[in-house]
């Protein structure tokens, strides 16, 4: 049992001692109560100071222990105080680590709190919650906390969504943040620009091109079983300048004019995986390419018109 159970973590003497010394009480308790439950106060006092570090062992030299206090019988009204009492010894810790709360470095802290590159949100979200019961918000607490975490969120777009909701409340906030880390790898990443970065990869840097000329449309890939394969797509076209993966980012090896169903870089891929990652990319090399051609055909028209003109 001792073996497996964590044990507090050293007392550091420094700006944060406060909290420190308030986490180190809730996991000396707890360690205490599950594997010295039973040992001698003594026992459990060397405990304390031998888990609290040297730092702590050191200003522990420094304590005075009031003796016993006697009433105008001669009995014992207060027992006197002892290193061997591991009550005491947390008294006379706090005493110097339970420092009076600062509200205004609080609650700088909660304000200023944003989401870290690769935190699960949910940590995030417990964070926030933790740093809002500290500030002593009172009721303001679940709106602030809403609104930091709406504010302060990695994802632009989620962010967005819910800026527009003016009756947002704080579980909403949560569950909505909770469900777009599930969805979002299976969907798309989106980046603190806002754009979204399909599964199977991103669209990489398009060649410059004649304005006034509409672009053709590449020829969509023939889904024929019989016809010979591309080794960049996986699918079967006339020419190799038609390939829809060219200028496509792969997402497996990152390299660019192949899909990652063709990667040559991950070995096999399983049949299952090879088709869904296909017909993802196709997809969106089909709506980047109709989205170019439009581009193309309203400049071409804007030419024609000026001319006219």
């Amino acid at each position: 049992m001792a073996s497996s159970c964590r044990k507090p973590s050293p007392l550091v003497f420094d700006a944060d001692i406060a909290e420190r010394w308030t986490t180190f009480v809730m996991d000396f308790t707890h360690y205490v109560n599950i594997v010295h439950r039973n040992d001698p106060a003594a026992v459990r006092a060397s405990l304390l100071l031998n888990l609290a570090g040297p730092d702590a062992m050191k200003r522990a030299r420094a304590f005075v222990y009031d003796p016993e206090v006697l009433d105008a019988n001669g009995q014992i009204a207060v027992p006197a105080e002892s290193a061997d009492d591991p009550v005491c010894l947390l008294r006379k810790f706090a005493e110097i680590c339970d420092l009076p709360s600062n509200r205004i470095l609080e609650r700088s802290r909660f304000f200023t709190r944003k989401q870290q590159p690769e935190e699960p949100v949910e940590c995030f979200i417990a964070d926030l919650r933790y740093l809002a019961q500290r500030c002593h918000f009172e009721n303001m607490c679940d709106q602030l906390t809403r609104d930091i975490l709406v504010t302060s969120m990695l994802d632009q777009k989620l962010r967005a969504d819910l800026l527009q909701r003016p009756d947002l409340t704080l579980t909403q906030a949560m569950h909505a943040c909770r469900i777009a880390e599930v969805v979002t790898p299976i969907h798309g990443v989106r980046g603190s620009d806002g754009r979204a970065v399909n599964l199977t990869g991103v669209t990489g840097p398009r060649r410059s091109q004649d304005s006034s000329r509409p672009t053709p449309r590449p020829a969509r890939p023939s889904r024929d079983p019989r016809a010979p394969k591309c080794p960049n797509c996986n699918y079967a076209h006339p020419a190799q300048s038609q390939c829809p993966a060219f200028g496509k980012s792969c997402n497996f090896c990152k390299k660019l004019n192949h899909f990652a169903a063709a990667c040559r870089s991950r070995g096999k891929v399983p049949p299952a995986t090879r088709q869904i990652l296909n017909n993802l990319q196709q997809l969106d090399s089909e709506m980047d390419s109709q989205s170019t051609a439009d581009a193309a055909h309203d400049s071409a028209m804007e030419h024609s018109m000026g001319e006219s003109i």
